[in-house]
């Protein structure tokens, strides 16, 4: 996926702009699109070089054919499929690009990750299939993909704020995912590896998919 400095991209279901904020660095324009307004005002101290618009991926609010590429950080998997790609297609420019950034924290990894893998699992997991549907369109070329292993640390309050950032997480009513919160936290206070420790590993598996549009 080639694209120069002086393209214009969309980060598309942008959050709070960890995504945004690597993009204008390295892009001219750049526009963010989030449904939240909560999210949206964070997009706004995180990246003010962006262009932030309420909007969602099933109806993108810029005009046809106006972005040389979009990005996506781990939201593709939300989307209604059906509509989101024509969507995309559309604002898309010919043989316009589309990036696909998927993080997925290794709870396997160590004792008490596991043990908040059991809390989560309670409440949901991500849903799957994304890649078939990107697949079963004509509107893009077939997806390429590759995958790298990320080590990250955090302290305990980075802990629950990556908890806390899990879509089925985060959409919760708020007193279920205070619960959650609250388990999370009690496991981290209780067990032998994190009581005292500072850093806590949180590996995570990062897979980058692309295509273009045909």
């Amino acid at each position: 996926m080639e694209l120069g400095p002086n393209a214009t991209v969309l980060d598309l279901a942008a959050g709070n702009g960890r995504l945004t904020r690597a993009l204008v660095e390295r892009f001219e324009q750049v526009i963010a699109v989030e449904p939240h307004a909560e999210m949206r005002d964070a997009l706004e101290t995180a990246a003010p070089q962006a262009e932030v618009q309420a909007g969602v991926a099933e109806a993108i609010p810029l005009t046809s054919q106006s972005v040389d590429g979009i990005f996506v950080g781990s939201a593709f998997h939300w989307f209604d499929a059906r509509r989101a790609l024509p969507e995309m297609a559309r604002v898309l420019r010919p043989r316009g690009a589309l990036g696909l950034i998927i993080g997925r924290w290794d709870r396997t990894a160590s004792a008490w990750s596991r043990k908040v893998d059991r809390v989560l699992s309670r409440h949901g997991r991500l849903p799957a299939g994304w890649k078939d549907r990107l697949a079963a369109t004509d509107l893009f070329e077939a997806l390429e993909e590759t995958a790298v292993m990320a080590d990250q640390e955090q302290d305990r309050e980075g802990v629950l704020a990556r908890v806390a950032s899990i879509s089925f997480v985060a959409a919760l009513p708020a007193r279920d995912r205070d619960a959650v919160l609250g388990e999370v936290g009690r496991i981290l206070d209780s067990d032998a590896e994190t009581r005292t420790a500072v850093a806590l590993p949180m590996p995570h598996r990062i897979e980058l998919c692309w295509t273009h549009k045909r």
